[in-house]
């Protein structure tokens, strides 16, 4: 059995997700600008804020549902 979260997974659990510089959004309209972000590895993050301020479409871009305008991923 491996050590990923599935017991088939080949991913590193300690794998990690990082942005930096990111700006992401929908056509001409820029949804998150300049963004660096790095949750900890092996805890669970969270992402609050309102409606309308970037949490999913920030979650779209690191599952490469969404492409950057600029940053890296």
């Amino acid at each position: 059995m491996s050590s990923g979260c599935w017991p088939d997974s080949k991913v590193d659990p300690m794998s990690i997700l990082k942005a930096q510089q990111l700006d992401i959004g929908y056509g001409a309209t820029r949804i998150v600008q300049d963004l660096s972000f790095s949750p900890p590895p092996a805890q669970v993050t969270a992402l609050i804020g309102p409606n309308g301020c970037g949490k999913s479409t920030l979650l779209k871009a690191f599952a490469r549902i969404l492409t950057p305008q600029s940053g890296s991923l």
